[in-house]
């Protein structure tokens, strides 16, 4: 999942980004749930997709110092926190901040064989803010 909050105000993520009647990118939304991600790849190649890979699908501009056409500065600053579970991001528990932005990690790899994704059911928050004193 993934929540972008620009002073307060949410950002909604059209749907079908990353589709067309020609083709369908690995990360991708449809009309589900709101902020819901879609990483689909066969099995066969399984490849790690970042935050900034559905940035870049989607056509905008994210990293550590930009969030579409909001610019950190000496008085906003961008703040991304993963959440390990839709129900921690909900009730606001067990979120980590994280300094990788674009390059943090929505992978369709399962790394510990348990046939869920690694990060699947992750929570991202980007906000853009003005800094707390």
């Amino acid at each position: 999942y993934l929540f972008i909050f620009i002073n307060e105000n949410e950002v909604s993520i059209p749907d079908d980004v990353g589709v067309s009647p020609e083709c369908m990118s690995p990360v991708h939304t449809h009309s589900q749930a709101p902020g819901k991600l879609h990483v689909e790849i066969p099995p066969s190649e399984q490849m790690s997709i970042t935050v900034g890979d559905f940035f870049t699908v989607w056509g905008k501009e994210f990293s550590s110092t930009k969030l579409m056409n909001s610019e950190a500065d000496e008085e906003n600053e961008i703040v991304m926190t993963v959440f390990p579970t839709v129900d921690d991001y909900e009730a606001g528990t067990n979120g980590i901040i994280s300094a990788d932005y674009e390059n943090h990690i929505f992978s369709s790899k399962d790394s510990d064989g348990d046939g869920v994704p690694d990060g699947d059911g992750t929570v991202v928050l980007i906000e853009y803010k003005q800094k707390s004193n």
